[in-house]
């Protein structure tokens, strides 16, 4: 019955303190020892709750202070990354509004261009219609569309008479 005992006690053992090297003699194979190497086992379980306690308060202490290291390293870093990111977007905000100031001006410059010589002259060469073009080729648009509509009518009365 004791060898089958021991494994659960040195299971116990490596939960709580991390090994089983102080928990006996040759392993659990034969005995190793007999009697005193339970003797001893006994003792050391019985000393082994306080000091099996203080040793895991211990390693808890040393794990919560590493966890809290960690945590304040975590935080810093995004602290850290949020300033970098509010700077950025202040710049970019800044970049946004001068480009918008810049587009009018730009706007301005172009309609207080618009009625220029040199303007109408660009517009021609690059294939846009001038005023005068635009407003006759409306004029066109709307006679032709009239045309239509009375082509329309005629045909209509045609198919009709």
């Amino acid at each position: 019955m004791q060898p089958s005992s021991q494994p659960s006690q040195c299971h116990h053992a490596v939960q709580a303190g991390g090994s089983c090297s102080n928990t006996g003699g040759g392993g659990g194979g034969g005995g190793g020892g007999g009697g005193g190497g339970g003797n001893r086992r006994r003792r050391t379980t019985e000393q082994d709750p306080d000091e099996r306690r203080q040793k895991f308060l211990e390693r808890n202490r040393a794990a919560a202070t590493r966890c809290r290291q960690k945590r304040k390293l975590w935080v810093s870093s995004l602290e850290k990354k949020a300033e970098e990111l509010t700077h950025t977007n202040l710049q970019l905000q800044n970049e946004v509004t001068s480009l918008r100031s810049e587009v009018g001006q730009l706007k301005q410059i172009l309609l207080t261009h618009k009625d220029c010589p040199v303007t109408a002259r660009q517009r021609e060469s690059q294939g846009y219609p001038s005023e005068t073009q635009k407003s006759c080729t409306l004029e066109n648009q709307a006679v032709d569309a009239r045309l239509l509509t009375l082509h329309k009518w005629k045909t209509e009365l045609d198919r009709r008479i």
